[in-house]
């Protein structure tokens, strides 16, 4: 009798159409405890945590410390040279100046040196003041100069020596020229 009261507090108490619940209650199963069975705990790795670096440190390679100081070598040979061609430059055209200047100069001086000697005036000097006389005509001599860099031995008077006395000449100018 107390589960058909129970059944019809159910039924009565609440209206199926609007709420939706069930008018029979549902069984519920008790819940039955089961035993723990311990498994083998197993070990974990304990890692070590990177420890994290406050301070941030760049790495320097030994190339690029010797690329950076052989590019400012270079930087600085390059300066040294651009110093010296522009000191060179800026002599070149004070010598250039210089050379026209004594260029300018030894045309003047030319024509000072020309209008100092006269032809004349040193015929008239030579005949007047040191008493000498213009040559004749069986004093003038012409020779030939066509073969300028040669020279001729036409006969020395020592034609007939030995082969003996030629040898001793030989030996004694060879002494004579390492004295």
């Amino acid at each position: 009798m107390a589960q058909a009261a129970l059944a019809n507090e159910y039924i009565t108490k609440d209206n199926l159409a609007y709420n939706g619940v069930a008018a029979v209650p549902q069984w519920e199963e008790p819940e039955v405890q089961q035993p723990e069975v311990e498994q083998p705990q197993r070990k974990e790795k304990v890692r070590p945590q990177k420890k994290r670096q406050t301070q941030t440190h760049y790495g320097v390679s030994l190339v690029g410390v010797v690329g950076f100081l052989l590019a400012a070598v270079l930087m600085i040979a390059v300066l040294a040279a651009n110093v010296r061609y522009t000191e060179v430059s800026s002599d070149v055209v004070e010598l250039q100046e210089q050379l026209e200047d004594l260029t300018a100069e030894e045309k003047k001086l030319k024509i000072r040196y020309e209008q100092a000697f006269d032809i004349n005036q040193i015929e008239a000097y030579a005949v007047g003041t040191l008493h000498m006389s213009r040559p004749g005509a069986d004093q003038v001599v012409y020779t030939d100069a066509s073969s300028a860099d040669r020279g001729e031995i036409l006969s020395t008077g020592k034609e007939d020596e030995s082969a003996l006395s030629r040898t001793v000449d030989f030996v004694e100018s060879l002494i004579d020229y390492f004295k």
